[in-house]
């Protein structure tokens, strides 16, 4: 977990796991929580710049072998730092995706404020595939960056898209050659710099909050989806019973008789 400065303003951030593919394991977890306290310890900064590897931006535990961080059984798999933390950092943070993201990877990185794609780069919400419904925010942060009906079926589907697949499926953020992704984010964070941090911070906690507001329902929501897809037994679907009405309850049988055709005899101008 790399940190550092960048024109006295910019914290820039990497995830370097190659041993396990930057998957999103308890120990890069603890590792982004230890880094972005200190980055808050640190008034002089105004922008957070957070990258992977030049391969994989981050991905779920379960694309690694590793304990799924959203699989509801590893014991970090709630740590609110996964959907929370980027929203409470007290300046904006930029999410360069210059790598694949799949899973509570991709969900984690598009709670940045401002968000870079790679043209090249697969982006998919996969946790379907694994037999587990989405969690970590999933339902509402996908919707809220890439727009819903693109948000359900990636959900549904568990596909993998291209950043150049998203920006003609209407997505709104930027996407750009892999090459020129860290360059964009650059940039992004030295016109951001130029800001007084304070106006930066206020507006960072106005917009963040929002979200935050939101969560807490979502949470419960995906957590309830989770606990019914995991249980042993599925609860059995309730349904009413049927009410005839009077006319309704006793059906009139078709009658088995043919129908005898009918005979048509033609005026004698017709006959011809």
């Amino acid at each position: 977990m790399r940190l550092r400065l960048i024109d006295g303003a910019i914290a820039w951030v990497q995830v370097d796991d190659p041993a396990h593919h930057n998957a999103l394991s308890e120990a890069v977890v603890l590792a982004l929580v230890a880094r972005f306290q200190e980055i808050v310890a640190r008034p002089e900064i105004k922008v957070v710049v957070l990258e992977g590897r030049e391969d994989v931006f981050l991905t779920g535990g379960a694309e690694a072998g590793l304990p799924d961080v959203d699989d509801g059984k590893a014991p970090f798999s709630g740590h609110p730092f996964l959907c929370e933390g980027l929203l409470r950092c007290d300046v904006p943070v930029i999410a360069a995706m210059q790598g694949h993201a799949a899973g509570a990877g991709l969900c984690f990185g598009l709670f940045a404020d401002v968000v870079v794609l790679a043209e090249e780069s697969t982006y998919s919400a996969s946790s379907m595939n694994f037999g587990i419904t989405p969690g970590l925010g999933a339902t509402f942060v996908l919707k809220e960056q890439l727009g819903g009906p693109l948000a359900t079926e990636m959900m549904f589907l568990g596909r993998s898209y291209t950043g150049r697949e998203l920006r003609e499926r209407g997505v709104s953020l930027a996407v750009r050659p892999k090459a020129e992704v860290g360059a964009e984010a650059l940039a992004i964070a030295r016109r951001l710099a130029e800001k007084p941090r304070e106006s930066l911070v206020v507006l960072k906690r106005e917009l963040a909050g929002r979200k935050l507001a939101a969560l807490p329902r979502v949470l419960a929501a995906e957590l309830e989806m989770r606990q019914r897809t995991q249980a042993d037994t599925p609860a059995p679907i309730r349904r009413q019973p049927l009410r005839l009405g009077p006319k309704e309850a006793v059906l009139q049988p078709l009658s088995p008789a043919p129908i005898a055709p009918r005979r048509i005899s033609l005026p004698p101008r017709q006959r011809s």
